[in-house]
């Protein structure tokens, strides 16, 4: 395997890793700033009010979302799988 290849099949990883993780994330960002604008506009500033909802809509968001990464997976996989052949096989 050259430069090249190793540096495409890196990249192809951390996009699919991106991928996944991007509406798990954005959920957890959307719930983050709406807590901290409750807690604000409120002024209540316990730690375990900001946890509580982040750590239930993070549950729910991968519950929801468990089929489609598992999908993506599999996808990922099959891709590198087949194209094994062409990248290992060069010496």
């Amino acid at each position: 395997m050259d430069t090249n290849t190793a540096i495409a099949l890196s990249r192809q990883v951390l996009l699919e890793a991106l991928l996944i993780a991007a509406p798990i994330l954005g959920v957890s960002l959307v719930v983050g700033v709406v807590v901290a604008l409750l807690q604000a506009l409120t002024s209540l500033q316990e730690q375990t009010v900001a946890m509580i909802p982040k750590l239930l809509t993070l549950v729910g968001a991968l519950f929801v979302m468990l089929p489609w990464i598992l999908r993506q997976f599999i996808e990922f996989t099959q891709r590198m799988l087949l194209s094994l052949s062409t990248l290992g096989g060069g010496s």
